[in-house]
């Protein structure tokens, strides 16, 4: 368990900004959408009350991420910024579900990539504002990328040449191959569980302690 930081570090106002802007972009498309949607719905006959809640909810969540952007959550920004991205992320998705009645359109839909990006560009915003808190935060999260990227070559590659693990060539060639599997299973295993380590230990050398409070600006 890492030493806990004894302030919470303010987030830095360039990722504050950037918080601020993608906020208000998404604040501005809820209010178009849920608009054109209400519109439909008192004079046009085609309500899609559901469709609206969700706008109603993400806007919500962006104005909240607008606060993060002036810096009115001190006290755990980061945390109040990944509320708004699940927010923005899931309501998306079940809003534009209502709208197209099809979830493979829904992944083509333009609004619901836009929204997307807008919930990495917040991601992003997070991620940078709390492993950037310590000194090893950086590399540790390198660690993690690095064995995370050598498990998918390794699982890639298995996947890849999987046909060489199937088919004859007598009770020898089987028990080389169920050990190959096995120590093959094993590796995944291994680089999973100390990818996932390095990758949660790079944001917990971020975290400040419970009573600890925000630091000055």
């Amino acid at each position: 368990m890492p030493e806990l930081l004894p302030t919470v570090p303010p987030m830095p106002k360039p990722l504050r900004l950037v918080a601020l802007a993608v906020s208000v972009a998404v604040a501005i498309s809820s209010l178009l959408l849920g608009g054109a949607m209400v519109y439909g719905a008192l004079f046009e006959g085609d309500p899609n009350w559901p469709g609206i809640g969700f706008e109603a909810i993400i806007l919500v969540a962006a104005l909240f991420g607008v606060g993060v952007g002036l810096n009115r959550f001190r006290e755990g920004p980061a945390m109040a910024l990944a509320c708004v991205i699940g927010v923005v992320v899931v309501g998306s998705g079940l809003g534009r579900l209502t709208e197209v009645q099809n979830p493979a359109a829904v992944l083509t839909d333009a609004w619901f990539l836009a929204r997307m990006a807008a919930g990495f560009a917040l991601t992003a915003c997070v991620a940078i504002a709390v492993v950037g808190r310590h000194p090893n935060g950086w590399k540790t999260l390198g660690i993690g990328l690095g064995l995370l990227g050598l498990l998918a070559a390794i699982s890639i590659g298995v996947y890849t040449g999987r046909g060489l693990l199937s088919g004859g060539g007598g009770a020898a060639a089987a028990v080389g191959k169920t050990v190959f599997a096995l120590v093959v299973v094993l590796l995944i295993s291994a680089l999973l569980c100390a990818s996932v380590h390095y990758l949660v230990r790079a944001f917990e050398l971020g975290r400040a302690r419970d009573d600890a409070p925000p630091a000055d600006r």
